[in-house]
This record gives C-alpha cells, structure tokens and sequence, in this order.
C-alpha cells in the first residue's frame, strides 16, 4: 500500500499543504491554549479565598512582564478562535458555500479558498488592533512600574 498524500501527525503539526489545514491546525492549538488559560485563570482566582496573604503574594507574583504577554497572548488567540469559529459555523450552514455545480474534467479548485483568506486577514487585523491598545496599556504599566 503507497503511503503517497499521507502525512500523518506530521501534518497536522506542519500544516504546510494549505490554508484551511492551516487554520484547522491553529484553531485546535487556541482552544487548548484557552482552555489552559481558563484552568489556571480559576486556580489563581480560588486564592483568593486562601486569605488575604495569600492572595496579595500571588497578585505580586502575577504582576510582571511575562505574564501581561501572556495574557497579551491569550486575547490574540481568543479573538482568532472566535472569528475563526464563526467561520466554521458559516460555513456548516452553508452560508459562505459557493452554489454546487456539476464536477467537469478539468476539475476547479473549490472557491471556498478566497472567503477563508478574507477572513484570515480579517482576524489579523482585529488581532493587530487589539495587540495596539494592549501594548499600549502595556507600556503605560511598565512606565508607571518604573517609576
């Protein structure tokens, strides 16, 4: 049996063969991401209850540069999640589908192709502006920190 075209793990952790694959392989990478981020987001929420100790030397700990990229990060995947589920919600209605058409010799490439890379770019530009008013803010803090 040829394993011709089989790329196994390999190519879900490589998406290097197309767009949608691409975004397929990044949204499964957010929403782990996210749904890490949601455990130990409850974790450091619940020391709070610990006393009031406890939960000033975890905000301390918290409040440092790597930890408002992360957070930094954590929107930025949100926000290609969810646009990006949109997408996929769309698309199983088949909203964004093109109308089927009789498969003819030579066979055309589904026009699907565009719609995902308009919204790609969409969400690239929603994650850059956000991006800007959190370094922004960002900034701000490391400015007032330094003080």
């Amino acid at each position: 049996m040829s394993r011709k075209g089989r790329k196994g793990i390999l190519g879900w952790i490589i998406p290097i063969t197309n767009m949608e694959r691409l975004l397929y392989s990044l949204h499964r990478i957010t929403g782990i991401g996210l749904t890490l981020y949601l455990f130990i987001h409850i974790y450091e929420t619940s020391m709070r209850a610990l006393g009031r100790e406890t939960w000033i030397s975890t905000s301390e700990f918290l409040d440092n540069p790597v930890f408002h990229i992360g957070l930094l990060l954590v929107v930025l995947a949100a926000i290609f999640h969810g646009a990006n589920g949109i997408r996929l919600i769309l698309q199983e209605l088949g909203l964004i589908a093109p109308k089927p058409t009789q498969p003819v010799y030579p066979y055309r490439k589904y026009h699907r192709e565009r719609r995902v890379y308009i919204v790609t770019i969409t969400m690239l530009i929603l994650g850059i502006g956000v991006a800007i008013f959190a370094l922004r803010d960002f900034l701000i803090l490391l400015e007032v920190l330094g003080k």
